[in-house]
């Protein structure tokens, strides 16, 4: 039976770094595949999820009394990723890594979905949905800054964002928000057991330091090519792994490691 590579997920709030960090992994090791995640699903796995997720939808739109088309969008989409991921196992990569998958998808649903969705809306498919991504993602890679320079970042990017052209303020609580989000969800995925998380500070080191960091942490078994040597050490000591997942918790969850 063929073994699954290694499911790795760069999380964080707008303006990290997880773009940089994965363009860095790409050109590391030919053994890690780099995904952008709920963005990048084929139409065939999205028709398949769609059909499966059916019943929940409509339990769903009942619930809310309305279409509530962005929210199903990211119920079809975790559905999908999920048969993408098990694909996996019959592709020769030692590792999978995500830039907004299945971690950032329950997180958004925590965050900005309709209110009928946290009020029985989704009652029985969230705890199944967060037990099947506890089971398929082993790494969880938090990457944050201080407000202030995520909301230079977000302003200096040449792309829009829905926070771009807004107040300090209203950047900061848009941040906070998903922060909280993603500690939900990390800590929800944590429960049952789920996924190892690190945690990574980019206004502290380098995409560069942070991608080799992470490549010596990652157990990718024998064939990977070794990453260079990090110029500094942008986390605590690495941790002992097995083959399948990594052994040890380098951070409790995705807060801030600052004060």
């Amino acid at each position: 039976m063929n073994q699954r590579p290694l499911v790795v997920e760069l999380l964080g709030p707008a303006g990290a770094g997880k773009s940089t960090v994965l363009q860095f992994l790409a050109g590391y090791d030919p053994s890690i595949r780099v995904d952008l995640g709920v963005w990048t699903l084929p139409r065939s796995l999205l028709v398949l999820g769609a059909i499966q997720r059916l019943p929940t939808l409509l339990g769903l739109f009942r619930a809310a009394r309305s279409f509530l088309w962005e929210e199903g969008k990211y119920i079809i989409k975790l559905k999908a990723l999920y048969h993408q991921v098990r694909l996996q196992r019959f592709t020769r990569y030692r590792a999978v890594v995500f830039d907004e998958g299945p971690v950032f998808a329950l997180s958004w649903l925590h965050a900005d979905a309709h209110h009928a969705a946290a009020n029985g809306g989704l009652g029985s498919w969230w705890p199944r949905t967060v037990r099947h991504w506890a089971g398929a993602v082993d790494v969880v890679v938090c990457l944050d800054a201080p407000n202030p320079v995520l909301a230079q970042r977000i302003r200096a990017r040449p792309h829009t964002h829905p926070v771009k052209e807004k107040s300090d303020a209203e950047i900061a609580e848009y941040l906070e928000r998903y922060r909280a989000a993603y500690a939900r969800v990390v800590t929800d995925l944590q429960a049952q057991p789920g996924p190892t998380v690190l945690s990574f500070r980019t206004d502290q080191h380098s995409a560069t330091q942070i991608a080799q960091q992470l490549l010596a942490a990652l157990p990718l078994g024998p064939g990977a090519a070794a990453a260079p040597r990090p110029t500094a050490d942008p986390s605590p000591s690495r941790p002992r792994s097995t083959p399948s997942r990594l052994s040890s918790t380098i951070a409790p969850s995705c807060s801030p490691t600052w004060s």
